[in-house]
C-alpha cells in the first residue's frame, strides 16, 4: 500500500553515505554531505576481556522524523548494505567513513568463517548477542562501550513495578512473565502491591499480563486484566518500573448528530482496545441496566472507565461514520463527562471494473477504501458480479485499491460527494 519514489544515494570515503528522494518538482537533487566520522568501541565480559571474537554491524536507521518520514527515505535507509567488522582479542573494534546520524548495532557471534555459499545451503543465521540504537556525532569522540555479563551473554536485568486499585495496594495480583507464548514466570504481588520479577535478558521481548480481582464501578468483585504491555528490559533501571494505578469509575458520554446537535439514538461506546475493552451500557433511567442496545433517546451512555484522565473511545453507529478519539474523562464531575459528535454517513454503493485475469480461484476479490485524511478506513468484500456497497462513509476524497488473494492493483482515487452515491464505477489497472 506505499507508493514509493526513486531514491539517489551518494558515497565518499570522507564523508559517509546519505540517500534523498528525487524531488517531483526539480531536476536536481542537492546533497549537504559532513565530514565522515568514526566510531570506536570494546566489547568486555563483566569488565574483563572476552574469550571470543564478534562480530560487529551498523546499519543506518531513520533519525530525526523516524518511521513517520519518508517512507522512501527510510526504506533505502533500511535495506542499506550494513558496514560489519571483528573485535580483535581485547574486544576493541574501530568504523570509519561513517556519516553522522542513528545506527542499530548488531553484536553478532563470529560466523562466515567458511565457504559463504556453505552457509547460505545450510541455512544458518548469525547468533545475535545483543543490539541497540547508536548516535554517531560529527565532532565528537564516538566510543560505544558493551559490556556482556561474565558469561558472555547479554546484560540481564530485573522488571519491578506496582499495582494499586482504588487507591491502595492489590495483594495476590498475577503476574505472568511470557515469551513466543510460553510463560516463563508466574509471581504474585505481595501485601502492598509491589512485585518483581527474576533477571531476564536485555535482549529479549517479553510479555508482561497482570491479572487480579478488583472491585468495579458498580461495585461487584470482577476477575480483570489489569496491566498487558510488551517490554525489553533495560540497563537502565528506571525504564524497568511499571506502575499500574486503576480507579474504577462511571462515565457518562453523550452523542450527538454533527449537523443538527440532535441526540444520536442507539449509538454503542467501547473504551480501551484489544482484550482491555468493553462496551457502554445504556442509562438505567431509560433502558434496562444491562441493556447494550446503546445510547438513549437523549444519547447518552453510560461507561466504564478504569482512571481519571485521558481515555481512548470508539463511537459507532450504522447511519454515521465511526468516530475515534482520545478524551479526558472525570467521573466525578458534571454528566456528560464528553461528548462526541458524529458526521451522518453517504450512501457509497457501486461496481468494480477489474483487469483481466485479477480473480485468483474461489475468491470474488475485495475493496480497501482509505480517506485522505486517514481517519476512515473500510475494507469491503465485492459480490461475484463486481459490486460493492459500502458504510459509515463522510464526504470527501477517497483512494480504493483492489484484492485478491496476494494480488493487488494499482490505487484509484474518488470524490464521494455530501449526497453520497449509488452507481460508482471504479476501474483498476494491474501493477507491473
Amino acid at each position: 500500500g506505499w507508493d514509493l519514489e526513486p531514491v539517489i544515494t551518494v558515497e565518499h570515503p570522507a564523508y559517509g553515505s546519505e540517500g534523498k528522494v528525487i524531488p517531483k518538482d526539480s531536476d536536481q537533487v542537492v546533497f549537504q554531505m559532513t565530514p565522515a566520522c568514526t566510531l570506536q568501541g570494546v566489547v568486555t565480559w563483566g569488565g574483563s576481556a572476552p574469550l571470543e571474537i564478534y562480530m560487529v554491524s551498523l546499519v543506518r536507521r531513520p533519525d530525526g522524523e523516524g518511521m513517520n518520514g519518508n517512507v522512501s527515505e527510510v526504506m533505502s535507509l533500511m535495506m542499506s548494505a550494513p558496514r560489519t567488522t571483528l573485535t580483535n582479542l581485547t574486544g576493541e573494534f574501530r568504523f570509519g567513513g561513517l556519516a553522522a546520524g542513528s545506527y542499530e548495532m548488531v553484536l553478532s557471534r563470529r560466523f562466515l568463517d567458511s565457504d559463504p555459499l556453505e552457509f547460505i545451503v545450510k541455512q544458518q543465521e548469525p547468533e545475535v548477542v545483543l543490539s541497540q540504537r547508536v548516535e554517531v556525532a560529527q565532532g565528537d569522540e564516538n566510543f560505544l562501550e558493551i559490556t556482556l555479563e561474565p558469561d558472555g551473554e547479554a546484560p540481564r536485568a530485573m522488571l519491578e513495578g506496582r499495582v494499586v486499585v482504588n487507591g491502595e495496594g492489590l495483594a495476590g495480583a498475577t503476574v505472568k512473565v511470557s515469551q513466543d507464548g510460553d510463560a516463563i514466570q508466574e509471581l504474585y504481588t505481595n501485601s502492598s502491591g509491589g512485585f518483581r520479577t527474576d533477571p531476564i535478558s536485555t535482549q529479549e521481548w517479553v510479555q508482561i499480563e497482570i491479572e487480579g480481582d478488583v472491585t468495579v464501578a458498580s461495585g461487584e468483585v470482577e476477575r480483570r486484566t489489569l496491566y498487558e504491555e510488551w517490554k525489553r528490559p533495560s540497563v537502565d533501571p528506571s525504564k524497568n518500573e511499571i506502575l499500574v494505578e486503576l480507579d474504577f469509575g462511571t462515565a457518562v458520554i453523550e452523542v450527538l448528530d454533527a449537523a443538527t446537535g440532535s441526540p444520536v439514538v442507539g449509538a454503542t461506546v467501547s473504551v480501551g482496545g484489544g482484550r482491555r475493552s468493553w462496551r457502554g451500557r445504556a442509562l438505567a433511567a431509560e433502558v434496562h441496566a444491562h441493556d447494550d442496545s446503546g445510547t438513549d433517546s437523549k444519547g447518552l451512555i453510560s461507561v466504564e472507565v478504569e482512571r481519571k484522565g485521558k481515555q481512548s473511545l470508539t463511537v459507532s453507529h450504522p447511519d454515521h461514520e465511526e468516530l475515534r478519539k482520545s478524551v479526558v474523562i472525570d467521573p466525578s464531575g458534571q454528566a456528560p463527562h464528553a461528548t462526541f459528535r458524529l458526521t451522518r454517513s453517504v450512501p457509497c454503493r457501486g461496481r468494480a471494473v477489474l483487469p483481466p485475469d485479477f480473480l485468483t480461484e474461489g475468491n470474488s476479490g475485495n475493496l480497501w477504501f482509505r480517506s485522505s485524511d486517514g481517519k476512515s478506513r473500510e475494507w469491503v468484500g465485492l459480490s461475484e458480479a463486481g459490486d460493492f456497497s459500502v458504510n459509515g462513509l463522510k464526504p470527501g476524497e477517497y483512494r480504493v485499491q483492489a484484492f485478491s488473494g496476494r494480488k493487488r492493483t494499482k490505487s484509484t482515487t474518488f470524490e464521494l460527494g455530501p449526497q453520497g452515491t449509488e452507481n460508482l464505477v471504479l476501474e483498476f489497472e494491474a501493477r507491473e
